[in-house]
């Protein structure tokens, strides 16, 4: 319900606006401007700076715009000669302790503090007292500080306590010893700790690696999506001589508002890792050279049409990653069916494909990221959900502060920053069964029926605790109820009996599902048809071998785009693979000693930040990135690479027009028209328990986050590497 209108009067003009609004926000919506440091749409209200003092009539002093909330008949002046007076005391009080080394901060070009002394402060100084100074603190390779510049906005210490969940900064001391600092001596560790960096207004907190390396105004910006993960979290890349500098966050309400995690942040300095892949090799006489890229496509195409024309093409087998362009997914699919293969997968963290027939027609989220804020219970199965997806995370935060029961089904405990209601702590053979105690008790108070077949395997369950009896009632009794998997559950072993258990539990409680999963576009991977049972589109067609059956078998070619064997939950098994296989085929980034002393082909491609392209996130939203991006014209990008491939086979080119534009009506119309999956699959008959499920942490999901040593030099990543969890 919208709130009530009521007129009041900003610098002689009326307005009608909605009441319950604080002033600030009111000036913002209608465009006109009050200087402000501490105020930040996203934090809480603090007034401590002062620098959004207005002049009000009827009031002996200005007020501080962000703290006044607008009443009928208000009368306004924000360009009155008291309110500028008001103002400019406040930036002189400001600026008593600020240090001038502008021509050395960082911030220098986007600063808010020398915006707004250029248009407020005085010419000279009339203080003549020693200023100030502070030593800084070491918060780890990720944000440096000079924190002789900070004003006192308390908005990184709100960040911190609201946003993050977590206070690692605050404010310490009284009067003018006051500062920002640790509590204890410590670094700032949480994976949204980059943005305190873009709401800090002055040079107090900066990112550490891009420290003193460039100037603002003489960078590009590209906008771009993270490659990292199934959000889709908008960013900009601010770009010079073709190199990426830095990585800021581009609102988006329905993603991720202003906010970017870490690992968006500052992945990229990974493509610039010294085992770059920058030129086609061949092997010749057991030996890697050099070669042109018409040699290595002539060698590539040769491998394919000859296993063609034996009838081999049964023996080659493909793997691509998931956060590989759209594009390049359907060509990279289009070569392999072209030629009669379907061992085509992207699935690598995957080890149960029992249930690959009940297959949705691609996983994904039944509503927006933002969506989860408005959520009154969720239930959160085998996810690390802050390492895993940070932003994720970010809104279930949101829905707990508001009142949202928030229940877990896990392996082990994590950190939370948010109250949880319910927590099952559960072993890897008991998971499967935790959660369809909660359909069974669920099962009880739903309004909709079940076959008799699965209320009988209900049945047969045992007796439900009152843990699962108090997340079914919230589920249940709740209008606005979440269902949301982890990335652990696609390497459990009961992974198609878990999403049918939730596909059911959905069903009976009108809950929404969500399914978290690797990569930046594995919607984009079921639908251009890089899997095994389905053509583009949803298509279905014989099976071929999954990526558990690929990695365990030797083959007379076999052929990875994107990915290393490190990404693989199945590592070793790839490894053996690639050594029996006749001919290894990589088209990467990088290359590692492994893939040096093992593949055959090698191309080298373009990283996400270096190329064009579609992602579709988890929730079936199509995002271009980098669509500014001026390619490199010396290499071919890796569209043309596959074009040219098809085109030294003798192969039909497939057409990418409107692409993008048939992807996004075949998703809404399947959302549409898409039924609960209301069936369990079959035992599965292959052994697979013996692969390690443990999330591969936050900074090694990918080839790129894995080279990136400001990444790599976190406290995430070092407990990684020393076998912490």
């Amino acid at each position: 319900m919208s709130e009530p209108k009521i007129t009041i009067t900003i610098d002689d003009q009326e307005y009608q606006v909605d009441s319950g609004q604080m002033l600030i926000e009111v000036t913002d919506q209608l465009g006109i401007h009050i200087p402000r440091f501490c105020y930040h749409e996203k934090l809480s209200i603090a007034a401590n700076c002062r620098m959004c003092l207005v002049e009000v009539e009827n009031s002996k002093n200005a007020l501080p715009a962000c703290a006044t909330e607008i009443s009928e008949g208000m009368v306004i002046k924000t360009m009155s000669k008291d309110t500028e007076l008001a103002q400019q005391a406040t930036m002189e009080f400001l600026l008593i302790n600020h240090p001038l080394d502008c021509p050395i901060c960082d911030q220098g070009g986007e600063c808010e503090l020398q915006d707004l002394a250029y248009i407020h402060g005085r010419n000279e100084s009339r203080f003549e007292v020693k200023k100030r100074t502070l030593p800084n603190d070491n918060l780890g390779p990720l944000i440096s500080t000079d924190m002789t510049r900070c004003i006192l906005c308390t908005r990184c210490v709100r960040f911190g306590t609201e946003i993050a969940g977590l206070p690692e900064l605050g404010t310490i001391g009284r009067g003018e010893s006051s500062t920002i600092s640790t509590f204890i001596e410590k670094t700032v560790d949480h994976e949204l700790s980059g943005n305190m960096i873009d709401v800090c207004p002055v040079g107090a907190l900066n990112n550490k690696p891009y420290r003193y390396t460039d100037r603002t105004w003489e960078l590009n910006q590209i906008e771009s999506i993270s490659p990292h993960d199934c959000v889709g979290s908008n960013m900009f890349l601010h770009v010079k001589g073709n190199k990426i500098k830095r990585i800021v966050p581009k609102d988006n309400a329905d993603i991720n508002e202003v906010w970017i995690s870490d690992r968006d942040r500052f992945a990229f300095d990974g493509i610039y890792s010294e085992d770059r892949l920058t030129t086609p090799m061949l092997r010749k006489n057991g030996n890697l050279h050099k070669a042109t890229w018409e040699e290595a496509i002539d060698a590539f195409t040769k491998e394919l049409t000859s296993l063609q024309k034996k009838k081999k093409i049964n023996e080659v087998a493909a793997l691509i990653s998931s956060s590989t362009a759209l594009n390049e997914q359907y060509l990279y699919a289009q070569l392999f069916r072209s030629l009669g293969c379907t061992n085509l997968d992207h699935r690598i963290r995957q080890v149960d494909f029992s249930g690959d027939a009940l297959d949705p027609i691609f996983p994904n989220f039944d509503i927006k990221p933002h969506q989860i804020e408005n959520m009154k219970s969720i239930l959160i199965i085998d996810s690390e959900l802050r390492k895993e997806t940070p932003l994720i995370a970010h809104w279930v935060k949101k829905a707990a502060d508001q009142g949202a029961s928030v229940n877990f089904i896990n392996q082990t405990f994590g950190e939370y920053y948010f109250p949880i209601e319910n927590f099952i702590l559960s072993d890897h053979e008991a998971l499967a069964e935790n959660l369809g105690l909660i359909l069974k008790a669920s099962y009880n108070d739903a309004t909709n029926e079940l076959p008799d077949h699965i209320v009988d395997i209900l049945n047969a369950l045992p007796t439900p605790t009152p843990s699962h009896y108090q997340i079914a009632q919230s589920l249940t009794e709740n209008e606005q109820s979440f269902l949301l998997s982890g990335l652990q559950c696609h390497s459990h072993s009961q992974y198609a009996l878990i999403r049918s258990y939730l596909n059911i539990l959905s069903y009976i409680t009108n809950s929404s599902l969500g399914e978290l999963t690797y990569g930046a576009n594995t919607v984009g991977a079921y639908l251009t048809g890089c899997i095994p049972h389905r053509k583009a589109f949803g298509e279905s067609n014989e099976s071929g071998l999954n990526a558990l059956e690929i990695c365990t078998k030797k083959h007379e070619l076999i052929t990875l785009y994107g990915i290393e064997p490190e990404d693989c939950l199945y590592q070793e098994e790839l490894h053996q693979s690639i050594i029996e296989s006749k001919t290894t085929v990589l088209f990467s980034s990088f290359i590692t000693p492994f893939m040096k002393e093992n593949a055959d082909i090698l191309f080298p491609i373009k990283t996400a930040y270096e190329s064009k392209g579609t992602f579709i996130n988890a929730s079936g939203m199509i995002q271009n990135f980098n669509l500014q991006l001026e390619l490199d014209t010396g290499n071919l990008s890796n569209q043309e690479l596959l074009f040219q491939i098809f085109e030294t086979s003798k192969l039909s080119k497939p057409s990418l027009g409107n692409l993008n534009e048939k992807i996004g009506k075949f998703i809404a119309d399947t959302k549409h028209t898409q039924t609960r999956l209301m069936e369990f699959p079959e035992q599965s008959p292959n052994k697979i328990d013996n692969y390690s499920r443990i999330f591969p942490g936050p900074y090694s999901v990918d080839s790129i986050t894995r080279r990136s040593k400001p990444l790599q030099n976190t406290k995430d990543a070092l407990s990684e590497d020393n076998g912490d969890e």
